[in-house]
């Protein structure tokens, strides 16, 4: 009974996330009558659970070069990961200043700027900071693999799955 409810709610957040994807692209926006209808929709197929830990932590970069740096801290934040220093004060906290190691393995500060913080970057910056950190490039072909995979990260009951994506 257990397996056939599991399976339940695995099929009713792929469809959920399957009817988001094809949602978006008409981009409706979220706060109209049918954007909110589609929200509720989502939300009761199961498909939102990522959705309310990574909503706590939104904030805005600094700096358009710090987006990806910003993106990675709401990701740990959400993900309750602790930095191991102190932020501000005796908090701890991630924060986009806080996601450049600066080690060679990730790239220094000042060249990962002014080139640009890649995905790839974002992998590397995230496995320094001791988080598992997959990255996928696209495929010909793969939007059912993405798909699947948004399905299976937005109905993540326990919250330990996070998805960033960049065109």
């Amino acid at each position: 009974a257990a397996a056939e409810a599991a399976a339940a709610e695995a099929a009713a957040a792929e469809a959920a996330a399957a009817k988001a994807a094809t949602v978006a692209k008409e981009e409706v926006d979220l706060a109209t009558a049918e954007g909110k209808q589609l929200f509720l929709d989502t939300l009761a197929a199961g498909g939102l659970e990522s959705y309310f830990a990574l909503s706590q932590q939104a904030s805005t970069q600094t700096d358009e070069r710090m987006a990806p740096l910003n993106t990675l801290s709401m990701v740990l934040n959400a993900l309750n990961h602790d930095p191991g220093v102190s932020w501000k004060g005796p908090w701890r906290w991630n924060s986009e200043e806080s996601m450049l190691c600066g080690s060679a393995r990730c790239g220094h500060t000042a060249e990962l700027l002014d080139r640009g913080v890649s995905l790839g970057d974002m992998a590397a910056l995230a496995r320094c900071k001791g988080v598992r950190a997959v990255m996928q490039r696209a495929r010909k072909g793969g939007e059912g693999l993405l798909r699947e995979r948004l399905a299976e990260v937005c109905g993540d009951q326990d919250g330990t799955s996070h998805m960033v994506v960049s065109a």
